[in-house]
């Protein structure tokens, strides 16, 4: 697989991921749904990684160790976000965790993470 068609993969697993998100809120899953914002975020920058190292991305999950690495400039606020957005990883992976965020994960909340998450993910395409 080329570098190419490398970033083509995760720029494609970006845009599914986010629609998964999109469509688990139609559904009500608002749990899944923020996981899949993380999966969105995680993904586009996978692809800003190969971009500018020309080699695989890590197999990593944090969002702000992969920003780091693609060198994308975001501000501080920006980077907290995304180390919020961190937890939902966790939290969709692992029972124990995903009871706190079922609770706190209401029609509203989610789809103020999702614009949230359109925003970051707008602004780490546009590098």
């Amino acid at each position: 697989m080329t570098a190419q068609d490398l970033i083509t993969f995760w720029e494609q697993g970006a845009n599914e991921a986010w629609l998964t998100a999109q469509a688990l809120i139609k559904s009500k899953r608002y749990l899944h749904a923020l996981f899949f914002c993380h999966l969105a975020l995680e993904k586009e920058l996978k692809s800003k990684y190969v971009a500018r190292h020309d080699e695989p991305a890590p197999p990593v999950h944090d969002l702000v160790w992969l920003l780091g690495k693609t060198e994308i400039k975001l501000d501080k606020i920006d980077i907290e976000l995304l180390a919020e957005i961190n937890k939902f990883n966790i939290s969709g992976r692992y029972e124990d965790f995903k009871l706190d965020l079922y609770k706190q994960a209401t029609s509203k909340y989610v789809v103020d993470w999702m614009e949230k998450t359109s925003v970051i993910r707008e602004k780490i395409k546009a590098e």
